[in-house]
């Protein structure tokens, strides 16, 4: 298995301990000190948080946790793109 299914793969194991209740705060991970790239993330984060919503019923809201407001400007731009 290879490093970005990994990531999915521990990322949607995060989501699946909070299918009981109706908000899910979900970091960008190792974006920063660690150098993961920091688009593929957020495309990884957010497919899996869609895969998930998709999959189960009953989150209201998702919040993704960026580190400040530089990489939160970043990660709203991709997702604009993406949706």
């Amino acid at each position: 298995m290879n490093y970005w299914k990994n990531v999915h793969v521990c990322q949607g194991s995060n989501l699946k301990m909070f299918i009981i209740g109706k908000t899910i705060a979900f970091p960008c991970i190792s974006t920063g000190v660690y150098g993961y790239p920091f688009r593929e993330a957020c495309v990884i984060a957010l497919g899996t948080v869609d895969d998930f919503l998709q999959a189960n019923e009953g989150v209201e809201q998702v919040y993704m946790v960026c580190f400040g407001d530089e990489d939160f400007a970043r990660f709203e731009a991709i997702m604009k793109e993406l949706m």
